[in-house]
């Protein structure tokens, strides 16, 4: 830690990281798989967790929703954070789309506000940061008819690579 940082606030650190890690602790009981420590701030959603796979140091910023249902899964590498109020949504809610699913590399991270839609397969290299507030979609509406509905033409999953 810095050591211009003062004793007393150096304690607080060490304090919400510890009520971090215990929430994580408890979280990574219910992953796929899970490797060092978790971080989960408050009102993190994780849904089907079943299918999500974290890496050391994983952190899940408060108000984060990560949303595993996918045919891939979320994969999670060493050192990755989830910024506040980032939402990863493969799947639609009630599994009438199934998406492909996130992986991440190491020491990437993803801004507060962001959105990534992942059900086209993205793929985040290592060593990647994605700002605030972007979104990813690795799924594109189908359009081409003027007498359909555009939820009438279905979509397509192109998926979406940074390395």
């Amino acid at each position: 830690m810095n050591k211009d940082i003062s004793k007393t606030d150096k304690f607080f650190i060490v304090i919400r990281a510890g009520i971090k890690a215990f929430r994580g602790g408890v979280r990574k009981l219910f992953l796929k798989k899970s490797r060092g420590f978790l971080f989960v701030g408050k009102h993190v959603s994780i849904t089907y967790s079943k299918h999500i796979c974290c890496g050391k140091n994983v952190k899940f910023e408060s108000f984060s929703e990560i949303q595993g249902l996918a045919s891939e899964g979320l994969i999670f590498g060493d050192n990755v954070t989830i910024g506040k109020y980032v939402q990863i949504r493969p799947s639609s809610y009630y599994g009438g789309d199934y998406g492909k699913g996130l992986s991440m590399g190491n020491n990437s991270s993803i801004g507060p506000n962001a959105y990534v839609g992942c059900s086209g397969k993205i793929t985040i290299g290592d060593n990647v940061m994605i700002g605030p507030k972007c979104s990813l979609f690795a799924e594109n509406h189908n359009f081409s008819s003027k007498k359909l509905t555009i939820k009438e033409q279905g979509v397509n999953q192109k998926g979406v690579m940074s390395v």
